[in-house]
């Protein structure tokens, strides 16, 4: 089967087999939290550290974006 496949045809097995894992693993995560939060009284931990990502990657910031960041860790900074 392997050898009669396009390597774009095996491209899009290994992600929908990636993606199928991805799934397997965040309801696995969703379960075990949800659990745990049953059996703990103190603070969990925030569900989405446990997620995995999808893997796309978030959009650029602008330069002009970062700027403002920067002041805003400036003002942080220098008030402590």
């Amino acid at each position: 089967m392997f050898w009669d496949l396009s390597p774009r045809e095996i491209a899009a097995v290994m992600e929908g087999a990636a993606s199928r894992l991805r799934r397997e693993h965040n309801t696995a995560a969703w379960l075990a939290w949800h659990i745990e939060g049953l059996a703990r009284s103190k603070r969990m931990p925030k569900l989405k550290s446990l997620l995995m990502s999808d893997g796309k990657p978030r959009p650029r910031q602008t330069w002009e974006e970062q700027y403002q960041i920067a002041l805003m860790w400036q003002a942080v900074i220098s008030k402590g």
